[in-house]
């Protein structure tokens, strides 16, 4: 019970009116996100974070987001998406671990590695047998040095990639295995018989028994488009190639 004139009366029904139903902007206000509260959502699915992950540059990630980050991650190093996707900062082994199972981490390290190798074709080349995973790191030409394989238990030279030629130079030993192709009317013969090609890239005969007609060179890995012979770096781009180019793939 209000004790007082109508006009007294009014005020308090103004007030408590007022004090019940907040007004819209205070409502819209509440809503509103702050710099520093954008801070409590996983920066890859803008929730709060579910077993919450800190990085080492200080965002917050869902566990399960980060793992899919990581696993599905296509380019290295791996960076942070937080203050907007502007951070930018590295996410590092000790993050990836926080989140990753022993067989993810390992996956996670070959596919950086490879990532890693196949953007420096220029300075790394795998190791010509078949299944083998070795690599070596490129010599000139001017001092080749022979690559011992700890993985198949081979040897190439590491500037012109064939067998070791001690005591000769690149140029003389592929100047001995071309005249000696050439010299063998039977090889040449059977190449043409069977269709064997030799590598754009380091000359190795190629046979094409089955499959497609995208081609790996097994000792120089440069990819080849088999219907004109053209190379490049990668199976996407010459598969791209073939359908734009030939029609087919």
């Amino acid at each position: 019970m209000v004790e007082g004139s109508t006009k007294d009366a009014v005020q308090v029904q103004e007030i408590l009116t007022s004090c019940a139903s907040p007004s819209l902007e205070t409502q819209i206000a509440g809503l509103s996100i702050s710099g520093d509260d954008s801070e409590l959502f996983c920066p890859i699915c803008f929730t709060p974070p579910e077993a919450s992950i800190k990085t080492s540059c200080g965002h917050f990630y869902c566990s399960s987001c980060l793992v899919s980050q990581c696993t599905s991650a296509d380019s290295f190093p791996l960076k942070c998406l937080g203050e907007g996707a502007v951070c930018g900062s590295p996410i590092t082994l000790a993050d990836v671990k926080k989140v990753l199972s022993g067989t993810e981490y390992d996956n996670l390290l070959q596919t950086s590695l490879t990532s890693y190798l196949r953007s420096r074709s220029t300075e790394f080349q795998y190791c010509s047998t078949p299944d083998c995973d070795r690599f070596y790191r490129i010599s000139n030409t001017e001092k080749p040095r022979t690559f011992d394989c700890d993985g198949c238990l081979g040897s190439i030279c590491t500037s012109c990639h064939q067998n070791p030629h001690d005591g000769l130079t690149c140029e003389a030993n592929k100047a001995l295995i071309k005249a000696a192709l050439e010299g063998d009317e039977e090889l040449a013969k059977w190449k043409k018989d069977n269709d064997v090609r030799d590598c754009p890239k380091c000359g190795v005969p190629i046979e094409k028994a089955f499959g497609c007609n995208h081609m790996e060179c097994i000792s120089c890995r440069i990819h080849i488009c088999w219907f004109c012979m053209k190379t490049f770096g990668s199976g996407g781009e010459t598969y791209k190639h073939m359908e734009r180019t030939h029609g087919c793939m």
